[in-house]
């Protein structure tokens, strides 16, 4: 059981630490157009993870009352 996630601690690590190096490898070597693609971009990026962080606070306030009540 810790092995198992300990695997998934690391494989979230690698996932996002090869997100990453792929977004900095990106914008490194970009032409000015991409740059500015990416700079377009970014706010409507953080604006839908707030969305989404708010939805999921919801869901699970909705769910743990659920279950809370059974």
């Amino acid at each position: 059981e810790l092995l198992a996630g300990l695997a998934a601690v690391l494989a979230y690590a690698a996932g996002l630490g090869a997100l990453l190096v792929a977004v900095t490898t990106l914008v490194a070597v970009a032409q000015p157009q991409a740059r500015s693609l990416l700079r377009a971009i970014v706010p409507h990026v953080e604006r839908a993870s707030g969305v989404v962080l708010v939805a999921v606070g919801v869901y699970l306030a909705w769910y743990w009352s659920r279950v809370a009540l059974i």
